[in-house]
């Protein structure tokens, strides 16, 4: 009825041979023929008629113009109608009419088309027109498409380029098909094609030209060259290039004043070419506008060998090269770099011989490893080029990392010069840098001396001058350093003419002072072959003698030697004379002691004594002190020895309540007449004995109201053995009244310490101190301590802090002291107690530049002395400093690095009393990171563009990267130096690389935005300038694909067409990156292959694998950001057809990471034949298996859930990790569709994956600490304190790993427990600690948990208590949190013991009581208003609480006591705590789903439904059933196949318990009836199905 078309051929006559030709204007398909036999009527042969004769007219659309390049394969992607694999394509000329010619090899042959494509090769160029496409359609004759052109390009030249490596270089190109937008680079001349590393930057060329930047030097170099428009470069061997590069010296040291020899090499080199080095100030050198400059060698010409000679007359730390290769530009090469070293500085320097001498040369180029040594003269330094340096001036040293170097000189020298060699230059002597070695041989004056007297002594030696000083240390010294000068050893003084007096205070003296000597302002230097020695007799103290008995004085002081002589003269003497002596005249003293008789009984005789005899040159001297008294044999203290007194002195007072011991031994008989034994102060004053014991004897102090001294003797108050009064025992002759007022605390240093500390001890400074032999401190409230005078010629005492437990009150206390213990000061001083723990400080980290604070949290902080006495201490490998801290409140300090500081990471340590102690931390050390924001650098970013939607998850890839806290490490983008994204800190790759992943922000338009990484969240001097691009752009579009259809294995060339395809391709990220290397297309889930072929609007694309059916497609311009899903009219699908080999996508732990769990495509696989569990040898691979199994010793079990998921049974020794390889055998797992053996090609191969390091699984699970045990142990000594973790949760498969300690702001002695429990091993879950360990009384353990993920749980506290005497051991069995329910009974068991220290004979009966603490809601510490809990007989060690007793949604805390009958003090408590957890509503339909007549009213009954959180009060009167009032009821009824609730009539109550339906309401069909039960805010819901039928249903 069509009639005839002229566009399908017309009507043609049929010819005698019976054919007809038609020409088909228009591509068709199904075309039917319309025949008309001759004389009869037309008619058609379609689809319906026998024989059906159609037409497929099929017809090239495109490409309709294509260009290849000579030599190279181009494939061509054909578009057009009934294009079929099997059709054939060639080439003909452009004067071609028709295809006539056929194929010709020289311009491509004829190919076969596969996936509507042909690749062609050509080797001649379309110099003289464009080739026409020749297409045979299923074996019919080739048809030329005239409109399907193709070029052949081809390059010519340059055949030959020289260039400078970047240097820019202008580049004219030739040959056909030359054009703007071509891109040229050059490879390596061993490169085998254009994949190879580049040797110049990518050019693109204009008018036939490009400006060249080579990058590595090279001869043969290979052009690369791509026309526009095509997907790769071709290598054109033959056109080559020479890029002239320096490549050494990369780094030369060159010494001023020397002639420097510097070798050249590199490619390209040659004779007269010229080299200049220049200054380097920051910026790039502009070779070409230099001239040369002769203080830094001028210009140069290389000579035959490549080489130059430079003299450099300046030093520069940085000279960079200037070259110039043969005629062409200079060229700069900033990576060749000098160093003109020299040394300028210390002009002069002081050692003192014998002493270690740190020696830091100053100047440029000093470096760790440089040599040097110190010679007399220019000679002796050129002679060393051995290095055979003289010992006696230190030898040979080098420097050190930190450019020091020590030295010690053992000679004393002057003028010495310096010879230095720079790494492995020659040696140069510097005459200007000199060094003196001074030193002390010996001292006149005598080695001996007095105390008491002044001595002076002369030094001798090299360098003894006026601007010296010196002291003498104790014998016992091992540095000055260590041991001060102090006043009792004559003091710090000031060497003049050569020497220095020093007077040593009585009591003081020693044998063996060694000399500390400094020369100028050197450090003190040990000189300890030099000693003096300070003599004097300290004893015996006092001596009775008995008359005409012969009496050895034993003789106690330093100094004393057998020649000594030694006599006793009257009290009342004025001088020793020899005439005068007592006792048998002079003795000479041997072995320490001298024999004396007496004739007459006398008191208070006074020693003169004379070292070293008259050989000695000393005076007699009358020993201070030292007393003698002659009595009868009857005298009660005849033979007693008195030994010492206490105290020497006493305070002026109107009223004095002080008393004197006089201790000894031999008081016996003193003890029998102790009612007649006086004490006579000043030989007047009388006041009786208040205790007489053997070995000491107490008097009261009679009261004085002026100073002064006066003696002391003892009295046996009766009448001697010739009748007269008896004469007193002189015990002391000098007994001192001091002024107490003068006596002046006025500092305590430091002003406060921690509670808890043993160690502390503070220095109490002031005036008028002295020791009289009992010097105490008083802490009020706190207790009293010894304390004592390390230099008895200053006011300065040293006292330990007693040991306050950190659970006391905290504050200020009074600190008094007193001289004789009795007498104390009230000068208003105080040191302050306090218990401070720190807990963390943020940031971490923050730059240089920035003035930003550390700020510290924790409890407990004091601002003593006004604030100022609080420090930071900053440690780090390298550098240590101090800064002022400020306290802002008892929970927060802040700290500031001072200026100048170098970077890095230091471990911060917080003291509040000027450095003193330190605040314990309560777990973690604060490490802190000053950085120089230009050690950290952004690299590159992937993907390097996202779309303008933002939402990209970018990786930034980088050094320097650190996270210093919550929300500070951001991404920020286009400059603007704010945080546009928080980024997540990632773990570094193997060579270091930093990582940080953020999100890409939206932003309004497309383009480049630069990438950067800001440490602290934007703060000034945080934020990188890096210059790395992130292209914003838009979603690309998709319009088709061809074909539709491809097999399941992948594979199938595809073409897709669209637009924006190449809106990522065209920028350049700035860091080498090739973005159009991220495009990707996605085939249902599964991403292919990078693309054969892609520009802005089409993608030439291999399909991926795939499950059989209808997918659809998705575009990635960044390999991440997939096109979203359109409408689905628009989607693109594109079929599968058959298998494909199984794909393993991913392996990631659970979240309780106890499984392995292995992903595969979404093609059900056959399982690897396995049936359930099995060994995972089936299908993992070996090492895969190991990994899994490690040490365990059975292997593996595996189980497969569904049909594309295999689960890995992990065990608690597994090796599994984060970062592991996961991979499967080959040959084990095929396609469950497929119905052959593996091996197979559908089988899956032997590939692997890898567990995400950074996301191991998808919500890793947290670990959780728990603990238990008891909360008080007994005070014997054998108490054991045992905690358990073992219930802590959260680890995964393998063990956690735990952190102990006790909290040091609320226990006894924590640095010695937190000592110990540091060196436990961290698989320690259950804590066992003596009662040696727990010295004090009370503890808060701390507990911290970590899995083998590096998860970690919160912090959990368990307070522990040694009770007071022998309480019992107390636990409640279970874990110390139980989750119940209100309708469970719970029994709670107490079970105690006894201590091991409980007396025997005593009652063990142990009473229980139970007591209910508290009650609060989860998570919240303030009690809840619930009613008491009345508990059932809680004096029993167990408690049962009957279900509905405890309230829903609660936490109860219930304590057992423990206490011993016989001594009820002795107790232990124990707690629990109790969580209620509510369960739902239980809503409960009597019967199921049902049948019902349309015609007939039924009941759907929801009464049995209850609140299973309470016990039933009411019950239903006919059922018997339990009711509850409040449960409220709502019906809903609704269509199954829409869920369309109905409105229900006004007869039925939607609100009952029973929902009762009327025959009627309900059509025919399916329906649900629906409940919602509600109790106040909770509720609960279920439904029935209800099919509603014509006719009677039975009631069943």
């Amino acid at each position: 009825g069509a009639g005839p078309s002229a566009d399908f051929g017309g009507e043609q006559t049929i010819s005698g041979a019976l054919r007809a030709t038609w020409t088909f204007d228009v591509a068709a398909v199904g075309l039917q023929l319309c025949y008309t036999f001759f004389g009869k009527s037309i008619r058609i042969f379609g689809p319906g008629s026998a024989p059906a004769i159609i037409a497929n007219v099929g017809d090239v659309t495109g490409p309709m113009s294509t260009v290849a390049v000579l030599g190279v394969p181009e494939t061509v992607v054909f578009q057009g109608t009934r294009i079929r694999d099997g059709d054939k394509a060639f080439w003909a000329r452009s004067e071609s009419s028709d295809c006539a010619s056929g194929a010709d090899a020289a311009i491509g042959g004829e190919q076969v088309v596969s996936s509507s494509s042909a690749t062609f090769t050509f080797f001649e160029t379309t110099d003289n027109g464009r080739l026409l496409l020749c297409f045979s359609f299923g074996g019919e004759p080739a048809v030329l498409f005239a409109n399907a052109a193709l070029d052949v390009f081809d390059l010519t030249g340059p055949a030959y380029t020289q260039l400078v490596v970047g240097v820019v270089e202008k580049v004219t190109f030739s040959g056909h098909g030359v054009g703007d937008g071509d891109e040229a680079r050059w490879v390596l001349a061993t490169a085998l094609d254009c994949s190879g590393e580049a040797a110049s930057a990518v050019s693109t060329i204009a008018s036939g030209a490009a400006s060249i930047v080579s990058l590595i030097g090279g001869e043969g170099l290979q052009l690369c060259y791509r026309f526009a428009g095509m997907a790769g470069y071709k290598l054109y061997p033959s056109l080559i290039a020479d890029a002239l590069f320096v490549t050494s010296p990369s780094r030369v040291l060159a010494v001023v004043g020397v002639d420097e020899v510097i070798q050249f090499s590199g490619t390209g080199l040659s004779s007269g070419d010229l080299a200049m080095w220049v200054p380097f100030n920051g910026t790039a050198i502009d070779c070409n506008a230099q001239t040369g400059d002769p203080g830094f060698g001028d210009v140069q010409a290389l000579d035959t060998s490549r080489s130059a000679t430079f003299v450099f007359a300046h030093a520069s730390a940085e000279l960079h090269l200037c070259f110039r290769h043969r005629e062409e530009p200079w060229a700069y090469y900033p990576g060749r770099r000098l160093l003109a070293a020299d040394l300028f500085a210390p002009v002069a320097t002081l050692a003192v011989s014998d002493a270690a001498e740190v020696f830091e040369p100053i100047g440029v180029g000093t470096a760790a490893g440089d040599v040097g040594f110190w010679v007399e003269n220019a000679t002796a330094c050129l002679a060393n080029s051995s290095i055979t340096a003289q010992a006696k001036f230190g030898g040979v040293w080098v420097l050190g990392d930190d450019k020091t170097t020590t030295f010690t000189p053992t000679r004393n020298a002057g003028g010495l010069s310096l010879c230095y060699r720079f790494a492995a230059e020659p040696f140069r002597h510097f005459p200007g840098i000199q060094l003196d070695v001074y030193g002390i041989d010996s001292f006149t004056g005598g080695d001996l001396t007095l105390t008491g007297i002044s001595h002076r002594i002369e030094f001798v030696g090299f360098g003894v001058s006026d601007l010296d000083a010196a002291y003498w240390a104790p014998p016992a010294a091992t540095s000055c350093a260590a041991s001060p000068p102090l006043v009792q050893y004559g003091g710090l003084q000031r060497v003049s003419g050569g020497g220095a007096a020093f007077t040593f205070i009585r009591g003081q003296g020693a044998e063996g002072f060694r000399l500390c000597y400094s020369f100028r302002s050197e450090p003190f230097k040990l000189y300890d072959n030099l000693h003096l020695d300070a003599v004097e007799i300290t004893g015996p103290v006092a001596t009775i003698a008995v008359q005409r008995e012969r009496e050895r004085v034993e003789f106690r002081g330093p100094g004393i030697t057998d020649g000594d002589l030694a006599f006793w003269v009257p009290a009342a003497a004025v001088a020793c004379d020899e005439s005068a002596a007592l006792g048998g005249g002079v003795a000479v003293v041997v072995r320490a002691g001298a024999n004396f008789t007496f004739e007459q009984v006398q008191t208070g005789l006074q020693l003169c004594y004379r070292f070293g005899g008259t050989a000695s040159g000393l005076p007699y001297r009358r020993a201070r002190g030292i007393t003698l008294s002659v009595t009868y044999p009857g005298d009660p203290f005849a033979y007693a020895v008195f030994t010492a007194t206490v105290p020497i002195a006493a305070a002026t007072s109107s009223n004095a309540t002080s008393s004197v011991t006089i201790l000894g031994s031999g008081f016996e008989p003193a003890v029998a007449s102790s009612d007649i034994i006086r004490c006579v102060f000043g030989g007047t004053t009388l006041v009786n004995a208040s205790l007489v014991a053997p070995t000491a004897i107490v008097c009261p102090v009679p009261a004085s109201a002026a100073p002064g001294s006066t003696n002391v003797d003892v009295l046996a108050d009766e009448d001697d053995d010739d009748g007269n009064p008896r004469q007193p025992i002189s015990i002391l002759d000098e007994f001192t009244y001091f002024d107490p007022q003068l006596v002046r605390v006025t500092a305590i240093v430091p002003p406060g310490g921690p509670q808890g500390s043993q160690t502390l001890s503070v220095e109490i400074i002031g005036s008028n101190f002295s020791d009289y032999g009992a010097l105490r401190a008083r802490f009020e409230g706190r207790g009293t301590v010894v304390a004592t005078l390390p230099d008895a010629g200053a006011s300065r005492l040293l006292a330990r802090v007693p040991y306050v437990s950190p659970l006391e009150a905290s504050g200020a206390v009074a600190v008094e002291i007193s001289l004789d213990g009795q007498e104390y000061t009230s000068d208003g001083q105080t040191f302050t107690f306090y218990t401070a723990t720190v807990v963390s400080g943020a940031p971490r980290g923050r730059p240089l530049t920035a003035n930003v604070a550390l700020e510290i949290t924790g409890l407990g902080f004091v601002a003593l002395r006004a604030g100022d006495a609080a420090r930071c201490i900053f440690s780090s490998s390298t550098a240590s400093f101090a800064a002022q801290a400020t306290i802002l409140s008892a929970t927060r300090a802040q700290c500031r690095a001072p200026a100048g500081v170098p970077d890095g990471v230091y471990v911060v340590r917080l003291s509040l009393n000027d450095g003193y102690s330190i605040v314990p931390n309560r777990f973690d050390p604060i490490r802190f990171h000053l950085y120089d924001i230009d050690r950290v650098r952004v690299q590159r970013v992937r993907p390097p563009g996202g779309p303008v939607g933002g939402g990209t998850r970018v990786t930034v890839f980088g050094t320097g990267f650190a996270n210093y806290g919550t929300g500070l490490l951001c991404c920020t983008f286009a400059g603007s130096g704010r945080c546009d994204a928080t980024a997540t800190l990632l773990d570094p790759l193997e060579d270091g690389t930093a990582r940080a992943v953020c999100t890409a922000p939206a932003t309004s338009f497309a383009g480049n935005a630069t990438v950067d990484i800001t440490l602290n969240r934007g703060l000034p001097g945080s934020t990188t300038t890096s210059g790395v691009v992130y292209h914003y752009y838009d979603h690309p579009r998709l319009y088709a694909i061809t074909p539709e259809v491809g097999d399941a294995n992948g594979g199938t060339l595809t073409t897709i067409t669209g637009s924006g395809f190449a809106a990522l391709a065209r920028t350049d990220a700035g860091d080498g990156t090739d973005p159009a290397a991220f495009l990707r297309v996605r085939f249902g889930p599964t991403v292919a292959t990078p693309p054969v072929f892609f520009n802005d609007t089409l993608i030439v694309q291999r399909s991926s694998y795939g499950a059989e059916g209808t997918t659809f497609l998705r575009v990635a311009l960044n390999a991440v950001d997939y096109t979203p899903a359109p409408a689905a009219a628009d989607q693109i699908a594109f079929s599968f057809v058959g298998l494909h080999p199984p794909e393993l996508l991913s392996a990631v732990f659970n979240d309780d990471a106890t499984l392995l769990v292995i992903a595969f495509d979404s093609q059900p696989t056959d399982r690897g034949g396995m049936q359930g569990r099995g060994p995972c040898t089936a299908v993992l691979s070996s090492d895969t298996v190991a990994r899994i199994r490690g040490t365990f010793s059975a292997v593996p079990r595996c189980y497969w859930p569904d049909d594309v998921t295999l689960v890995a049974e992990l065990n608690y020794l597994t090796a599994l990790a984060p970062g592991s390889s996961v991979g499967i055998l080959a040959g084990t797992i095929k396609p469950k569709a497929f119905g052959g053996l593996c091996p197979d090609a559908l089988c899956a191969a032997a590939t692997s994956v890898q567990i995400d390091a950074d996301f191991p699984c998808a919500d890793c699970v947290t670990p959780e600490s728990a603990l238990n045990g008891p909360k008080s142990i007994s005070a014997c000594p054998n108490a054991t304190l045992v905690l358990d973790a073992s219930a802590s949760s959260g680890g995964g498969i393998k063990q956690l790993s735990f952190e102990w300690r006790v909290d040091p702001a609320r226990s006894d002695f924590a640095a010695d427990v937190n000592a110990f429990l540091e060196t436990l091993p961290d698989n320690t879950p259950v804590l066992r600690l003596t009662g040696q360990q727990l010295r004090g009384q009370n503890y808060v353990f701390l507990l911290r948990a970590r899995s083998f993920l590096g998860l970690e749980s919160d912090v959990v506290e368990w307070p522990v208590r040694r009770s007071g005497g022998a309480s019992p051991s107390l636990v409640i069995d279970g874990p110390y949190e139980l989750v119940t329910r209100p309708a469970t009974s719970v029994l709670l068991q107490g079970v105690a013991e006894l201590a091991e220290c409980w007396t025997e004979n005593a009652s063990s009966t142990i009473d229980f009581f139970w007591t209910h603490l508290r009650t609060t809601p989860p998570g919240n510490d303030t009690a809840a208003n619930v009613a008491e809990l009345d508990l059932d007989r809680p004096t029993n060690a167990q408690l049962l609480i009957p279900a509905f007793t405890l309230a829903p949604g609660f936490v109860y805390e219930l304590e057992l006591s423990a206490a011993m009958r016989a001594d009820p003090s002795s107790s232990s408590v124990a707690s629990v705590l109790l969580t209620v957890e509510p369960q739902p509503l239980q809503v409960i339909l009597a019967g199921g789903d049902r049948r019902v007549s349309n015609v007939a009213t039924f009941t759907v009954d929801a009464s049995r439904s209850y609140d299973p959180n309470v016990r039933a009060t009411q019950f239903d009167s006919v059922t018997g059933l339990p009711v509850d009032p409040d449960l409220q009821f709502n019906w809903e009824v609704r269509r199954a196949s829409s869920g369309a609730a109905i409105s229900l009539p006004a007869s039925v109550d939607a609100s009952a318990s029973r929902l009762v339906v009327p025959g009627g309401v309900l059509s025919v069909g399916t329906w649900r009836a629906e409940v919602t039960v509600s109790k106040g805010e909770i509720a609960a819901a279920t439904a029935v199905a209800i099919d509603v039928v014509n006719g009677v249903v039975p009631v069943v």
